[in-house]
């Protein structure tokens, strides 16, 4: 089951399954309510037409009619707050990042720093090529143009002499390339 966008945990899911249980039993009340006339509706709150118009005074008096709007627009299964954090691969991803960045020079690496990077490297992706040329990919295209392009692209060839997919490279120069293109954008001017 994916939650929120991403594969969860086994824990997220029982509790994932948990909610959408209690959601889709709320969904159903929801219908059957709005199926209902108002006539029919206001008998079964026992005069909630009365507690209605007290709640659109100012005064509490919620009926079961609100149900109808709650669950549709108070979805708990992707509320934001509700999400699993991120995913085992985009962890990987920001410590090889780190490792990248941290091995890298403005220039160029001895034999022996060269060797100790690389090494940490393969260990951090353990195999993964593909998490490697997602790091290559995305330092090289994010960084075009700017002052610092010498020292992320000394990072991603750390992470080709790691054993990036060079298949995968120029996928995630393009991605690189359209989130620096975002982080360029001027923030939105609201009137």
């Amino acid at each position: 089951m994916r939650v929120c966008g991403r594969a969860g945990s086994s824990r997220a899911n029982a509790s994932a399954i948990g909610l959408v249980g209690v959601y889709q039993e709320d969904v159903q009340v929801a219908r059957a309510l709005h199926a209902l006339d108002p006539d029919e509706l206001d008998r079964l709150e026992g005069g909630g037409n009365e507690r209605r118009r007290q709640s659109a005074q100012g005064k509490p008096g919620v009926g079961l009619a609100s149900l109808q709007f709650t669950v549709p627009v108070f979805d708990i299964v992707i509320v934001a707050q509700d999400c699993p954090g991120p995913g085992p691969d985009r962890i990987v991803v920001a410590q090889i990042t780190g490792a990248a960045r941290h091995h890298a020079r403005w220039r160029h690496l001895t034999g022996d720093e060269e060797t100790a990077a690389v090494a940490e490297l393969r260990a951090l992706a353990a195999g993964r090529a593909d998490l490697l040329a997602e790091v290559a990919g995305v330092l090289e295209g994010a960084s075009e143009g700017r002052l610092d392009e010498p020292f992320a692209r000394s990072a991603a060839q750390l992470c080709r002499k790691s054993g990036a997919d060079p298949e995968a490279i120029p996928a995630w120069i393009e991605v690189g390339r359209r989130r620096a293109a975002v982080a360029r954008m001027p923030p939105p001017r609201y009137s």
